[in-house]
């Protein structure tokens, strides 16, 4: 069995006091609390107003809140039951894939200054675990930078129960020391479309020093 919480978290010390880096603009600092990971995006290593918050618990990962907009802290868009939407299980068996969790409840709140209003993300989302698989971190790089990785995949706007009938997909990468690596999102315009091809970019694959607490404005 493979605890997820364990690879989708930049391993302690170093998330006290380093983050992953794509070498470029992006940052991400992660945060761990006894029932919530935080992701800390784009920080300038004192604090930050973007970040992707989830739940945990011994059962499952729970997909939760995000920014609405970057450095706006007042703006976010969280599911609004918290744990209508679990991610991962906790705990998941290797395979392509491994897991897969279909929600029906897909209630969202969206809020601007601190104000929400209801919304739903489609029908269904459905959530698939794959891993661990091989990939090269680094396509650009020689020589090539090679490491395991858990790849969760979150469908959503989903008409139905299978992924064929989703307009949007997520594709997240999560290696077991540095954590989340590597995000892709994607769009079609119907079920009938071809997903396009994802973007052969590096992962964030530099670990640097700098670690950031996400800063919430609304209580």
């Amino acid at each position: 069995m493979i605890d997820m919480l364990d690879w989708m978290t930049l391993d302690s010390p170093d998330r006290d006091v380093n983050h992953v880096w794509d070498g470029g603009a992006f940052h991400l600092s992660t945060k761990v609390w006894p029932d919530k990971i935080n992701y800390v995006k784009g920080f300038n290593g004192v604090g930050s107003d973007a970040w992707d918050i989830n739940l945990y618990d011994d059962g499952y990962i729970y997909s939760w809140i995000t920014e609405m907009r970057w450095f706006d802290p007042y703006s976010y868009k969280k599911f609004k039951f918290n744990t209508n939407v679990p991610m991962t299980k906790r705990w998941v068996h290797a395979g392509l894939p491994g897991e897969v969790i279909v929600s029906s409840v897909t209630d969202t709140m969206g809020c601007e200054s601190c104000v929400c209003t209801d919304g739903r993300l489609g029908e269904y989302i459905i959530h698939e675990t794959w891993g661990p698989i091989t990939v090269n971190r680094n396509p650009w790089a020689t020589p090539e930078t090679w490491a395991d990785v858990m790849v969760i995949r979150y469908y959503w706007n989903c008409s139905g129960v299978d992924n064929s009938t989703c307009l949007e997909l997520e594709e997240n990468w999560y290696e077991q020391h540095d954590g989340w690596i590597r995000h892709v999102p994607l769009h079609r315009n119907s079920a009938s479309e071809p997903w396009p091809p994802a973007p052969i970019d590096p992962a964030w694959n530099l670990i640097t020093p700098g670690s950031a607490d996400p800063f919430f404005g609304c209580s």
